[in-house]
């Protein structure tokens, strides 16, 4: 019996991590951008990151098939690498933050319990195969697969090939062991900081730390059908609003953002909201959910506006002052808003 569950975990695990492997490795750009949507690491980190993970997915396929002495070291990496997407979805999640889990590439479902539920079992199944390891060693289900297929091309007494196929798996293994450790420990680090100390202070110093920096140039349409620029609001403070129709924290914003307008407008700030949304046009927007805010367009599939001024999650915003340069951005919170915003006369 404990072979062949110890057969179903390796054959599962080893399906689920080759499938989400080759789902996302076919656009890494994409990957990289779902990664950033959790908002937990610098935007430096972001890519380094969906590297190393795609890295140790690859690490874990090749110690499954490779087994033997190495299959402990597989199942706890997989348990390893689940148990840090599970956190940052359990860290989105909590944070309402409106994003896709992207475990399988590029989606547009959004991200539930359900996502987190169903890691936790791929978890339990990691560790139930650590576990049967060392009950049913010598079992053709622990032993050396690749060995096993390599045994029917060559001689018994020439095992060279073999040797430096271990070398370079046991090579690889280390390379991606230590850093997935090491951005565990930041990871780790992280959420410390979300829940300890004053979470309005907390914000508020995030959604300043690119204070200065120049506001990158788009191309949006608005609500006419006209392309609009930054240009278009040269001389002018403008807060934009990464919004998307079917983000519910972001459609219960808008009465607020609406009586908000008019103050943001007699202390000389415009307010636009940006539809991220390929789905859903301006005008369906606007008329559905009464919007008297200026509507820009920009998919975020298709237009990197949002991607360029880092809103990789709805509700965002960027605060850009009349020079040009941003004065604050980040994931809108929905307790401390109006304090975010008002980053732009502090």
């Amino acid at each position: 019996m404990l072979p062949y569950l110890l057969t179903f975990s390796r054959v599962a695990l080893g399906l689920l991590f080759a499938y989400a492997f080759l789902a996302k490795v076919r656009d890494v750009a994409q990957f990289a951008a779902a990664v950033g949507r959790f908002e937990l690491l610098p935007r430096r980190w972001v890519k380094t990151a969906a590297l190393l993970f795609l890295a140790g997915e690859l690490a874990v396929i090749l110690l499954l098939l490779t087994g033997g002495s190495w299959l402990p070291l597989a199942f706890a990496l997989a348990a390893l690498l689940l148990l840090l997407f599970t956190l940052a979805l359990l860290s989105a999640l909590r944070r309402n933050i409106q994003t896709s889990c992207s475990c399988f590439g590029t989606s547009d479902k959004p991200l539930t319990y359900y996502d987190v539920w169903r890691n936790a079992g791929f978890i339990a199944c990691s560790l139930l195969g650590w576990w049967l390891v060392p009950q049913v060693a010598g079992s053709p289900a622990a032993q050396n697969w690749l060995a096993l297929a390599w045994q029917g091309l060559v001689t018994v007494g020439d095992g060279n090939g073999l040797v430096i196929l271990l070398t370079i798996n046991a090579l690889l293994t280390w390379f991606i062991l230590l850093p997935t450790a090491f951005f565990m420990l930041l990871l780790g680090k992280r959420f410390r900081q979300l829940d300890q100390g004053d979470p309005k202070e907390f914000l508020l110093q995030e959604a300043g730390s690119r204070r200065g920096q120049p506001a990158p140039p788009f191309e949006a349409q608005n609500i006419d059908g006209e392309t609009v620029t930054l240009d278009s609001f040269k001389g002018r403070d403008v807060a934009f609003l990464f919004l998307s129709p079917s983000c519910k924290p972001c459609v219960e914003k808008i009465p607020a953002l609406n009586d908000y307008c008019r103050q943001g407008r007699a202390n000389g700030m415009e307010m636009v909201i940006v539809n991220v949304d390929h789905h859903i046009t301006p005008e369906t927007f606007a008329q559905r959910h009464e919007v008297q805010l200026p509507i820009l367009w920009a998919p975020q599939i298709s237009n990197p506006f949002a991607h360029d001024y880092d809103a990789y999650s709805v509700p965002s915003f960027c605060l850009v002052d009349a020079g040009q340069k941003i004065r604050a951005a980040g994931h809108l919170d929905s307790r401390y808003w109006q304090e975010q915003l008002a980053l732009m006369w502090s």
